[in-house]
């Protein structure tokens, strides 16, 4: 009795417990899936150097639950050779939740890829879900080399060719002139150098050397027996510049050499070169690493600062002058200083200006003022053959006395285009050693002719019509302005034709639609100091474009033609002269080129023809047959006849199913090219029949002279006179496509039976 007691208590124990229902149904556990995501959702490369590899990373994140597989991982699209995964990345898998792998993708573009842009897709297969995970890849080449590129130019310390004790730049600013410096006196010169290419330029090192015997300037020594130079690199230490991708802004830093003579006999001339790894940079070659050096230490002459004096650019029948200093005391206007830095006097007999060398361009230069200035009093102005007493050296700023000092003013007023005009300012002193004192005088004001755009794109020969997919097809000429003036270009662009056009690079392809006329303005710019003289335009060498027509007959060539309104014209500098460039494909046919010269008076265009633009057009691609210029097309097989025509009845020829691809057919001619039997046919002469009398050589005794019927465009009807006779009929399509026409032939074969079907 205890024993069922405790089980009792027992149940009412479990029925006290909370109730939950139970299914009791066999239901299978629910499976974590996985998800997919990542970061970032693109990957950009930006722009890139051709030639280089750069890596990015994506990391691909499992949202879900259940462990992600991914089974496949592919670089898609258009570019994709230009992008990989890291070795062993084709497949992956995050096993848990939040789990993450990151992808390593690399760009590397090899080959002419300059100014491209490369774009791929990456592609997941993963069992996150039925449709891949896809990312788009995407990176631009720069349009410069992949190799670091070396320039030099004066930096902007030198404004105007320095100032007392001062250099100055000549040409492309690797020619450096210290002048006539005097002893125990400094001189500096700064050179800026640049990396216009796309790779990074190292410089480790710059090195001074002797040219030839015409360098005096020999290592000396100090009071202590210390060794030192005369010329040296100030403050030198191996420096790097990033590459650019925009070569009008590279990244720069400057050398400063420094010339302390501190002895009278010292003459500079000597070569610098810059270590550097730029492939075309060779050491010992002037302008690409390395430039001169030259100079003169003086004591007991005269100096003239600066020397030599550069006016740089101005514009041809403008004038100009070095700028004034304010250092020097009013009212002097000019900083040209010719200065006693000896302790003797030196007695100037006269101030000229003279041709130097070979130039003939001293009147291109004017002798304005001779002055000087003594502190408290007004200013002594002298005539330029006047004898004037230099007094020796006071050694103290011109503020204080400027007895040893004379200032003169001189006009640049160009009128001869030309790259560098070049004097001399020449002091004749006699009584003493040497007789003269120099300094040279330069400024440039020549032409500079720029194309815009420097290539002209032609585009794909297509039907004329306005598309604006991609670059690839070209818009028509009606539907593409995208500029109305240079304002809404970048700087280096100018607003040609509508379109933002490039010098160097034409982005915008032009319809040059079938059997039509493409144009294209061209702008001639005078981006020069003096007037632009366009003397011939011509188009030359033109290629392509004569492939055959249909199989048989020769295709013409390719006809380019300019206007040639710009030949004897002169552009003002900032000006353009517009030439309108023409394109006629006479067929669809091959790509095809030529050149455009442009002959003018700027002296940098070596070549005697002058300036050239390119001029291109491209082939349209046969779509049945892949890489096939797409040509006129051969008429498909015709005419079609009743299969089994009875004697002594019409029959019909039908050639209306005849085609071609281009252009269209124009006219159908029928000949009768044969009648043959057991015997002779009544009919007369076989040959092509007349539209306007198609009886004409058909005999009365055959259908009451009824032979052939005109029954419309591409369609006849004859008479069969009897069973047995085998009729053979010809016909010739005609059509137009451009120019010439062209025509083909097919022939038919007709057997009429008898009456009783024999």
């Amino acid at each position: 009795m205890k024993k069922n007691r405790r089980l009792s208590s027992a149940l009412i124990a479990l029925f006290a417990l909370p109730f939950v229902a139970c299914d009791c149904s066999e239901t299978p556990t629910a499976t974590a899936k996985p998800g997919i995501k990542a970061t970032p959702e693109f990957a950009s490369w930006g722009d890139v150097c051709n030639e280089t590899a750069d890596v990015q990373e994506i990391t691909i994140t499992n949202t879900g639950r259940g462990a992600l597989n991914a089974r496949e991982v592919t670089i898609e699209g258009r570019d994709a050779a230009f992008f990989s995964l890291e070795e062993g990345q084709e497949r992956f898998t995050i096993a848990g939740a939040a789990g993450t792998y990151v992808l390593r993708i690399t760009h590397l573009s090899i080959g002419d890829e300059l100014g491209k842009q490369h774009e791929a897709t990456l592609v997941i297969h993963s069992n996150a879900g039925d449709e891949p995970l896809t990312l788009p890849l995407s990176a631009d080449v720069a349009n410069l080399p992949a190799t670091p590129v070396l320039s030099f130019s004066c930096a902007d310390t030198l404004p105007a060719c320095g100032v007392e004790n001062e250099t100055c730049c000549l040409g492309s600013g690797s020619q450096i002139s210290f002048g006539q410096i005097a002893i125990e006196d400094v001189a500096t010169a700064t050179l800026r150098v640049a990396n216009r290419g796309c790779g990074v330029l190292d410089v480790s090192d710059v090195v001074i050397e002797t040219l030839g015997t015409g360098d005096t300037c020999s290592t000396m020594e100090s009071e202590d027996g210390v060794p030192f130079e005369q010329v040296t690199v100030k403050g030198f230490a191996p420096f790097t510049l990033a590459g650019t991708f925009d070569p009008n802004s590279p990244k720069t830093q400057d050398i400063t050499f420094e010339f302390a003579p501190v002895d009278s006999l010292c003459t500079v001339n000597r070569q610098y070169n810059l270590i550097t790894n730029d492939p075309a940079a060779t050491p010992g070659e002037v302008g690409a690493s390395a430039g001169l050096l030259s100079g003169q230490a003086v004591q007991g002459l005269l100096t003239i600062n600066p020397g030599p004096a550069n006016f740089g650019q101005v514009r041809s029948g403008e004038t100009k002058e070095l700028p004034p200093e304010p250092k020097y005391p009013e009212p002097v206007r000019s900083h040209i200083e010719i200065r006693n830095s000896s302790d003797l006097a030196v007695i100037i007999e006269g101030v000229r200006l003279e041709n130097a060398g070979i130039t003939q361009d001293k009147d291109q230069f004017e002798l304005a003022e001779l002055a000087r200035c003594c502190p408290g009093v007004p200013c002594v102005t002298f005539g330029f053959n006047e004898t004037i007493t230099m007094a020796k050296s006071s050694g103290k700023p011109a503020s204080e006395s400027c007895e040893d000092r004379l200032y003169a003013k001189v006009r640049y007023k160009p009128t001869r285009p030309s790259q560098s005009h070049q004097a001399r300012l020449v002091l004749d002193h006699p009584a003493s050693l040497p007789t003269t004192t120099s300094s040279v005088l330069a400024g440039s004001s020549a032409p500079k002719a720029v194309p815009y755009p420097g290539v002209v794109s032609f585009g794909m020969a297509s039907e004329a019509g306005c598309t604006t997919a991609d670059l690839g097809t070209c818009p028509a000429r009606a539907c593409r302005s995208t500029c109305v003036d240079d304002d809404a270009c970048p700087s280096s662009s100018k607003c040609v034709d509508g379109i933002c056009s490039d010098p160097f690079i034409d982005l915008v392809k032009v319809c040059a639609p079938i059997c039509g006329v493409a144009e294209r303005d061209v702008a001639i710019c005078n981006n020069g100091y003096a007037n632009l003289s366009i003397s011939n335009v011509e188009i030359t060498d033109v290629v392509g474009g004569a492939a055959p027509v249909d199989g048989t007959s020769p295709g013409n060539p390719p006809v380019y033609s300019v206007t040639n309104r710009c030949v004897g014209t002169e552009v003002a500098p900032d000006a353009c002269c517009t030439e309108t460039v023409s394109f006629r494909d006479p067929r669809m046919g091959t790509n095809s080129q030529a050149h455009l010269w442009v002959q003018t008076n700027d002296p940098s265009w070596n070549d005697p023809k002058g300036m050239l633009i390119d001029l291109t057009s491209n082939s349209l691609e046969d779509p049945s047959n892949p890489g096939a210029a797409l040509g006129r097309i051969p008429v498909v097989p015709f005419p079609t006849a009743p299969p089994f025509p009875m004697e002594l009845e019409w029959v019909e020829l039908d050639a209306t199913a005849a085609h071609v691809d281009l252009g269209e057919i124009t006219s159908f001619r029928w000949k009768l090219k044969s009648v043959v039997g057991a015997v002779k046919h009544p009919w007369g002469e076989r040959g092509e029949i007349d539209p306007t009398d198609p009886n004409k050589n058909c005999p009365d005794t055959v259908n009451n002279g009824q032979c052939v019927q005109m029954r419309g465009p591409g369609k006849i009807a004859f008479w069969t006179e009897r069973a047995g006779f085998e009729y053979t009929w010809e016909v010739t399509v005609t059509g137009g496509l451009c120019d010439p026409e062209w025509s083909a032939t097919s022939p038919v074969t007709v057997v009429p039976r008898a009456q009783d079907g024999t």
